[in-house]
């Protein structure tokens, strides 16, 4: 079982008439005893996709997809 299972995070912005997107389609599986390291370019949404998981995105932040800690849904679908 995993401890953190992400599936399909979708993390965007509304702006004006717009939507901007800054993570698309984010999956990971961490299992319990692993260690997992993030790594990217400057902007490629690693720090919006946890603090979306952490649930600390500003209000105007939309989110789809999955997230599950311990088996336990924390932003839904």
């Amino acid at each position: 079982m995993n401890v953190l299972d992400i599936q399909g995070l979708n993390v965007s912005y509304a702006h004006c008439a717009a939507d901007i997107g800054a993570v698309q389609s984010f999956s990971l599986a961490v299992r319990k005893g692993e260690c997992v390291g993030v790594v990217g370019e400057s902007g490629a949404g690693k720090s919006q996709a946890f603090l979306a998981v952490m649930g600390l995105l500003p209000g105007n932040a939309r989110l789809s997809g999955s997230v599950r800690f311990d088996g336990v849904e924390l932003i839904g679908r």
